[in-house]
């Protein structure tokens, strides 16, 4: 696992697509033009992909689906059984990735090993927005907005009754993509800044592969040129 990481010095935080918040991208996706493609589009746009779940050392997957995040099975011949829909800021610019990271280190703590990490200025900000929108509504500051689909840019309507009832309580999930491959997808509990640490089932080995390869060359592969490669 660790000369694989080495070869890629590559991290990007992405949503996984749920019912609750993208049943709009969800129902894209299922459209002739996108159900073949690993790339959803709108309107010519990327706003979202296909990502396969990366496999531990017995060759199980990383992670498991959670009640309606949207998952489909991975092409035949292909190691990972299951892909994720992940939601794609339709502007580059505002994809979390690697490029804002200042540092990242090993920790461990007494349930096991974690990545710690610190953004930058600009990456604090949009980790900040992403994990501010997404909490559970009944978690979310007065002044968050809790109105738009992340990668569509469109206003989500006003739920009511059980509709409401399911936003409120309904915890949103981060990806954690590294080389194309979903690592982990934590619950999002609380808004993150400028730092924060990810439990992802790490191996010493594992970890210890990945801080290097972070450490050494941080570079930026975007999802879509990963997807063009495969």
């Amino acid at each position: 696992m660790k000369s694989s990481l080495l070869n890629s010095a590559w991290v990007e935080f992405a949503l996984l697509a749920n019912e609750v918040r993208h049943a709009k991208l969800i129902e894209l996706s299922k459209q002739p033009e996108n159900s073949k493609s690993h790339r959803v589009y709108r309107k010519g746009q990327l706003v979202g992909l296909w990502c396969p779940v990366a496999l531990d050392s017995r060759e199980k997957p990383k992670i498991e689906p959670s009640d309606q995040v949207a998952t489909r099975e991975g092409p035949n011949g292909k190691k990972s059984p299951l892909e994720y829909l992940v939601v794609v800021d339709s502007v580059p610019g505002l994809r979390l990735t690697s490029r804002y990271f200042e540092t990242v280190k090993k920790q461990k703590s007494e349930h096991g090993l974690l990545l710690s990490f610190k953004l930058n200025r600009q990456g604090g900000t949009l980790m900040k927005d992403v994990t501010s929108k997404n909490l559970p509504v009944a978690n979310r500051p007065q002044q968050a907005a809790l109105g738009i689909e992340d990668g569509a840019q469109e206003a989500v309507p006003e739920l009511a009754g059980e509709e409401a009832k399911e936003e409120a309580g309904y915890r949103a999930r981060l990806a954690i993509i590294f080389d194309g491959q979903i690592h982990m997808a934590p619950m999002i509990n609380g808004v993150i800044s400028t730092s924060g640490v990810v439990d992802g089932n790490f191996t010493d080995e594992e970890l210890d592969g990945l801080v290097e390869s972070l450490n050494l060359a941080p570079i930026e592969v975007p999802l879509i040129l990963i997807e063009e490669r495969k």
